[in-house]
């Protein structure tokens, strides 16, 4: 505690140096300060003072010529710098000298300098922030998150949210020009944030103001491509409504030569065909992506087909969703398109056919075709309960990816540069031969494979088809455990030579699965503990990999890694990552040992936070201490509720360290 000659001495400075402040005023007019012989004298006020009141009788304020960086992000020139430095140590004095003399003062005058004491904790909170680190974010990195979150956004609504809507000043992005001038700068200068348009009914109907809303969006964007949605339709629309939707179109078709990707919705009573018409000039020399809705009603309709879209030299990729039997109308679709430049198909369109006459008639034309996707049309079908005629077979000879919801289509396809394959839903438990004709009529070698269904999993990689493949994705587990299913298979064992990276929903299919080059490693849904930690071992005892990247997900996550493991299997382990996983006491302790993981050199753990379960608190910190005491190692921690396990750490163990690694940027919380 200061001394009352050092408290004397310190007054006596700022009175000579003109920096008395109206907290020494009620600290020297106290009893205390009278018995201890201090008096206080005339002091004129400062003229220039950065602390002037904001309310009476206070006087701790933001000073007027610092008031712009409430209004702003950004950080101070040199000179300014210089300024708030000085302010924050002169405030910072202040409260010393209040907390040193307000423990001997009772009454109200220990009140009045509680007061003050909080003011000058509420300056230096508002100070310390005009000069954070976050204000000398770069305007570039500013961009980059604005953009990111662009990203984010979908451009129809998602299940539990909404789409990306420019007609409300409440959305995205307009809403980054309301948080102060810095960020409304960067925002109105980045042509990206206005870049996407998206056409609805509710949208136009709800704002105030569209045309002139879009008319700023456009300009806002410069010259950069634009990706449009129209879903417009015109049940109960009214004359006004459909004239402010024909403006908002118009407003649209004059920018055509700037968009790259046009999504036109269709539907009962749909208006969007109506524009169509005035498409049949427009330049569209950046349109790379193009997706139609198809309806039975578009052969009857009177409008044609834009031929526009003949002329787009950058149009790669096609998406055709809908429900139709009509081939007239199919064809009237793909006579207005570019088919032999096409090489992206996403064909979503429902027939109540058996044979899917429809989609192989599409793909005739399309010869160059790189990635086709089928994600629901045609799903009924299956040739061997079909008695209907079978479809000519499709050459495909540049098709190297496919995303299937029935594999049967690929009976019918000769793809003999087929590299991935990605099965939609689960296969039927006996899935017949037309599967695996796939080896027997095309010469394809896979590199990557996503295969849902366990049950054919391990009969599909035996395949010679998929002996070079280097990137396995299986995220449905079907059933319980796999130990407790009937498979059928036992003789069936899978070995790939190439395989480098996996990503498994059932860790069983570590048990039939010899991977030697295995680099990275996520296992999924570790909720049982025994059967994983079985079926996790089997990975290291019949195989030779030298995993570099690991990460599990489950209850039973942190249980499955034995010291064993840690010390003798996992000795190559460069990051590992545990998520949504319980404590595990002996697990943490194991952490600590120097020839646990040598080489780390991340570490992320996401624990499940339970109020009925005791943690070893101290222990998980001097893990962390340990972790980065060895080699430095970034530690990644986070946990729910945040506060509760963060103040536990730091209060329960040592926590000097973890300080340490925390201002490092080596340990990090959240």
């Amino acid at each position: 505690m200061m001394s009352t000659g050092e408290s004397r001495r310190l007054f006596c400075a700022k009175v000579q140096s003109n920096l008395i402040m109206p907290c020494e005023k009620a600290v020297l007019s106290s009893p205390l300060a009278s018995s201890a012989g201090f008096k206080f004298p005339s002091v004129p006020s400062p003229k220039n003072s950065l602390m002037k009141p904001t309310r009476q009788p206070r006087s701790w304020h933001v000073a007027h010529n610092f008031r712009s960086f409430l209004r702003s992000n950004r950080y101070p020139l040199d000179s300014e710098l210089t300024t708030i430095k000085n302010v924050i140590a002169n405030a910072q004095s202040q409260l010393e000298l209040i907390q040193n003399l307000r423990s001997g003062i009772i009454g109200g005058d220990a009140e009045d300098l509680r007061e003050e004491e909080a003011d000058i904790e509420a300056f230096l909170v508002i100070h310390k922030g005009f000069i954070s680190a976050i204000r000398r974010f770069p305007r570039e990195i500013l961009c980059e998150i604005f953009c990111h979150i662009l990203d984010m956004c979908s451009m129809v609504a998602p299940p539990n949210g909404e789409a990306l809507n420019i007609f409300s000043h409440r959305q995205y992005p307009w809403v980054l020009g309301r948080v102060c001038s810095e960020w409304r700068m960067v925002s109105i200068g980045l042509p990206p944030l206005w870049s996407r348009v998206n056409l609805q009914n509710h949208m136009i109907l709800l704002s105030r103001n569209p045309e002139k809303m879009l008319t700023t969006c456009l300009e806002r964007s410069g010259k950069h491509s634009l990706e449009i949605v129209i879903a417009l339709q015109d049940y109960g629309m009214s004359l006004p409504m459909m004239s402010r939707c024909k403006t908002l179109l118009q407003l649209l078709s004059s920018q055509s030569q700037r968009w790259e990707s046009l999504t036109l919705s269709d539907g009962p009573r749909s208006c969007v065909w109506s524009i169509m018409s005035r498409l049949k000039d427009a330049q569209l020399p950046l349109l790379r992506e193009l997706h139609l809705f198809v309806s039975p009603e578009m052969p009857v309709l009177d409008v044609r087909f834009p031929t526009c879209f003949r002329n787009c030299p950058r149009l790669k990729t096609i998406m055709l969703s809908g429900v139709t039997d009509s081939e007239q109308g199919i064809s009237y679709i793909l006579n207005g398109l570019p088919c032999s430049q096409l090489t992206c198909l996403n064909w979503n369109v429902v027939t109540t056919w058996a044979v899917p006459t429809l989609l192989f008639g599409a793909l005739r034309r399309m010869p160059n075709l790189v990635d086709f996707r089928c994600s629901n049309g045609e799903s009924r079908y299956s040739h061997e309960y079909s008695h209907e005629p079978k479809p000519l077979s499709v050459s495909l000879r540049h098709l190297r990816k496919v995303s299937l919801a029935n594999f049967a289509i690929l009976k019918h396809i000769d793809a003999p540069a087929l590299k991935c394959i990605e099965v939609l839903y689960p296969l039927p438990q006996r899935p017949g031969r037309t599967f695996f004709e796939l080896s027997g009529n095309s010469s394809c070698r896979m590199e990557e494979a996503n295969l849902p269904s366990f049950s054919t999993c391990i009969p599909i990689l035996s395949l010679p088809n998929f002996q070079d493949i280097e990137e396995l994705t299986h995220t449905r587990p079907s059933g319980p455990s796999g130990i407790n299913r009937r498979i059928h298979f036992t003789d069936a064992y899978a070995t790939l030579p190439r395989l480098r990276k996996m990503n498994l929903g059932d860790h069983e299919i570590l048990r039939w699965i010899s991977a030697p080059a295995l680099e990275d490693l996520q296992v999924n849904n570790l909720d049982s503990r025994p059967t994983a930690s079985i079926s996790f071992l089997a990975l290291h005892e019949l195989s030779s990999c030298v995993l570099t990247r690991l990460t599990l997900q489950g209850m039973a996550a942190l249980h499955v890694l034995t010291p064993t493991l840690l010390v003798r299997d996992l000795a190559s382990l460069l990051e590992l990552r545990v998520y949504e996983a319980r404590y595990n006491e002996d697990l943490v302790q194991s952490l600590t040992v120097p020839e646990a993981l040598p080489v780390l050199q991340r570490l992320v753990i996401s624990l499940m936070i339970s109020p009925h379960h005791r943690y070893d608190l101290p222990a998980l910190a001097a893990m962390i201490e340990c972790r980065w005491s060895i080699s430095h190692q970034p530690v990644t921690i986070s946990f729910s509720p945040r506060d509760y396990l963060y103040q536990s750490i730091l209060h329960d163990g040592d926590g000097a360290l973890v300080r340490r690694a925390m201002e490092a940027g080596k340990l990090f919380f959240s």
